[in-house]
């Protein structure tokens, strides 16, 4: 190898590098999302069901508050399952990344990304 396509080399690792790092600090910052939203969601109904449980409230009412507590409940959790499936997704990438392949094509990986119908993290 001459030194050209040494110096192309290192610039090639380089890249694959900074795209790692830019990968796993996108993934850390959707996990932490994704616990802060499922904690948020589940401290709102345990207080919603918890109210539920008062005494002095009329027959109807207390269902009817546990029905809305339970609809959160089952909302934080398939928001979480949702979120999951996209963190897993990103792992997934970036142990490929790691293990020597570059792991699915660039376009397949904003396809999927792409799929959610939120965006949780920029793409370039």
């Amino acid at each position: 190898m001459n030194s050209g396509q040494l110096e192309s080399q290192k610039q090639t690792e380089t890249k694959i590098d900074d795209i790692y790092i830019q990968i796993w600090q996108g993934e850390q910052e959707h996990t932490r999302t994704r616990w802060t939203a499922t904690a948020f969601f589940l401290s709102i109904s345990f207080a919603i069901l918890g109210f539920s449980f008062q005494n002095n409230l009329a027959r109807p009412v207390p269902s009817i508050i546990r029905t809305v507590g339970l609809i959160i409940y089952w909302f934080a959790f398939i928001l979480f399952w949702h979120l999951y499936r996209y963190n897993k997704f990103l792992r997934t990438y970036l142990t490929s990344m790691k293990n020597g392949s570059n792991g699915p094509s660039s376009h397949n990986v904003k396809a999927y990304i792409l799929s959610f119908p939120i965006e949780l993290v920029p793409i370039s």
